[in-house]
């Protein structure tokens, strides 16, 4: 087992590809008895390339976790194109990264994107919002609670997020009216 053991890659070299070599030393090393395992004179090499092992196994294993949120980040349309329409496709990525443990959403190379489309969702939210309001010309004081409320709306968005509200013309149009009319 010595032998065996000196014939394996040193654990800086270690690769997943050595897994089985791996697993067939160690088996070999515990078929041995107590006894027969004192004269084994490498064991801490050994046992740090067990380690090492279960560590690789466990990133090529959050790797793999990672990679099919990857992949439905990756469905999802690019910003420009996004409508309220793939909201719920965002909040299902959404899910499926905030299912990953925190180790395997380091894996996780489109997140950015995710963030982007919530980003720009939560504007497209408010820009509906403004769409719903009443045209000017139909505007009256009965309006002016779902004009506050479009107005906070509004306001609760970051500057960003703003800036992508391409109706907020109309929202400033239909309270100036409103103002008109209350006066």
């Amino acid at each position: 087992v010595t032998k065996e053991v000196n014939n394996l890659p040193e654990v800086k070299e270690l690769t997943i590809s050595n897994r089985k070599a791996i697993e067939d030393v160690v088996k070999s090393f515990q078929n041995l008895t107590k006894a027969q395992q004192k004269f084994v004179t490498n064991q801490d090499k050994l046992l740090s390339l067990e380690e090492k092992l279960k560590e690789l196994i466990k990133n090529e294993d959050d790797q793999t976790a990672a990679e099919k949120v990857i992949d439905v980040i990756a469905a999802l349309p690019e910003v420009t194109y996004l409508t309220l329409d793939h909201k719920s496709a965002v909040e299902k990525a959404r899910l499926a990264f905030n299912s990953l443990t925190s180790a395997q959403q380091k894996f996780v190379t489109n997140q950015s994107k995710l963030v982007s489309l919530e980003t720009k969702l939560v504007a497209e939210d408010v820009v509906s919002q403004i769409n719903s309001l009443p045209l000017v010309s139909q505007v009256t004081a009965k309006n002016k609670n779902d004009i506050e409320k479009v107005r906070q709306a509004h306001k609760n968005l970051t500057s960003n997020q703003q800036k992508m509200v391409l109706n907020y013309n109309d929202l400033v149009t239909l309270e100036i009216r409103l103002a008109e009319l209350i006066d």
